[in-house]
């Protein structure tokens, strides 16, 4: 009998001194994550979930190969945030009721109108700050309205501060007074404020969102005008011809769309652009073996041009921000007169002649209101196989993104 008593007491003891263990592991709930110091260093370790309201006080924060969690308060450390893009808090200091009140908020939006959220006792507050450092507030309601004239009511009082900061946009309005005040929503009524009329602080970064969402794909119409300048080498086949080496001036007309991809870099785009273009070739023909010829050797046609490529944006956030492009180039050659170009393939040939290239370009880009206009130089090289005609071009042009 005395061995079952004393196996029952060994395991009564592991129980006592286990339960306090067990106890603090059920207060925690520890993520992986890493802290941003005042010196904008990032730590990585581990942090305890906690609710929304207590993380807005305290982030306990274990750095990695340590024991024991450390508790940083707001202003002690600039913020937090948890893995596989997570919950971002930093510490802000805004108005609640009134009060000049420092916390760690939860960063929702980063953009030229970014936005927070703040719980405490149960309230939930949303703070939209925009590039001037002005600060609207909103106080979710929640008590319960008697009739839907009340509800308006308490509704458009706690919105109406950020209503006027959206001022710009009717839809961003209206959008405030008829959706339900979630960060959801209001993460995407700023947002769409933000890529429509804060262009100069480029893209927004949202920090917390469906992953299955990744690839969205924004579209802009692109138009532009400039001008281009180069020249034209038309192949010869027959004996006693040289190649065929023309200068030639065209203005450019072109339209196009920009697919942005915001979720994936905020600066890179993918690009589809259409120019039109009008090519006058004509030299001597003496110089080219035409000793009887006394006109010249002529070829004019209107090309339209295809370009499929990608381009960046450096330096999101600034007003004036270089740019860089480049991809493939497929041109379309119609002929409206050729004169003395027998013994060239471009004179043996029915039109239109595809010729296939590419192009690079640099130029910078800023902001117009909620439009961007960009400036580019570039470089396309092309060649229409059956014709043999290669063309070196440098263009100059100005485009506005709508």
């Amino acid at each position: 009998m005395q061995q079952p008593i004393i196996i029952r007491k060994a395991i009564l003891a592991i129980m006592a001194m286990a339960l306090p263990f067990a106890f603090v592991q059920a207060q925690t709930n520890p993520k992986s994550g890493y802290i941003i110091t005042n010196d904008n260093d990032t730590v990585r370790g581990t942090i305890d979930y906690l609710s929304a309201g207590r993380m807005a006080r305290t982030c306990r924060f274990k750095a990695a190969g340590e024991g024991d969690f450390r508790e940083y308060r707001p202003g002690e450390i600039r913020g937090f945030r948890f893995d596989d893009n997570g919950v971002f808090y930093v510490t802000q200091t805004l108005p609640v009721e009134d009060a000049s009140t420092t916390f760690f908020a939860e960063y929702l939006l980063q953009g030229g109108v970014s936005l927070y959220h703040y719980a405490e006792k149960g309230e939930n507050y949303y703070f939209l700050t925009d590039e001037e450092g002005k600060t609207a507030t909103i106080k979710v309601p929640t008590e319960q309205a008697r009739n839907d004239d009340e509800l308006m009511r308490v509704k458009r009082d706690a919105v109406a501060d950020a209503w006027r900061l959206l001022s710009k946009s009717r839809k961003a309005q209206d959008r405030l007074w008829q959706e339900t005040l979630t960060s959801e929503n209001l993460t995407s009524i700023v947002r769409e404020y933000d890529m429509e009329y804060c262009r100069s602080a480029g893209d927004c970064v949202v920090f917390q969102y469906d992953k299955a969402k990744t690839r969205e794909v924004r579209l802009r119409l692109r138009v532009m005008a400039g001008v281009a300048s180069g020249h034209f080498k038309l192949e010869h086949f027959e004996k006693g011809l040289s190649d065929l080496k023309i200068n030639a001036f065209s203005p450019q007309v072109g339209v196009g769309v920009d697919f942005l991809l915001p979720r994936l870099s905020r600066g890179l785009s993918l690009q589809a652009m259409v120019t039109a273009s009008y090519w006058s070739l004509s030299k001597r023909a003496k110089e080219y073996g035409y000793d009887t010829v006394e006109g010249d050797c002529v070829l004019r046609c209107v090309e339209l041009n295809e370009q499929v490529g990608v381009a960046y944006r450096f330096g999101n956030g600034k007003r004036l921000a270089p740019v860089v492009r480049g991809g493939l180039s497929l041109g379309e050659l119609f002929e409206v007169k050729r004169d003395h170009i027998r013994g060239y393939y471009a004179g043996q040939y029915t039109y239109p002649q595809i010729s296939l290239g590419f192009y690079v370009g640099a130029g910078v880009e800023m902001p117009i209101g909620s439009h961007s206009l960009r400036l580019t130089a570039n470089y396309t090289h092309a060649k229409a196989g059956e014709t043999q005609i290669t063309s070196n071009l440098l263009s100059v042009n100005a485009g506005i993104a709508f």
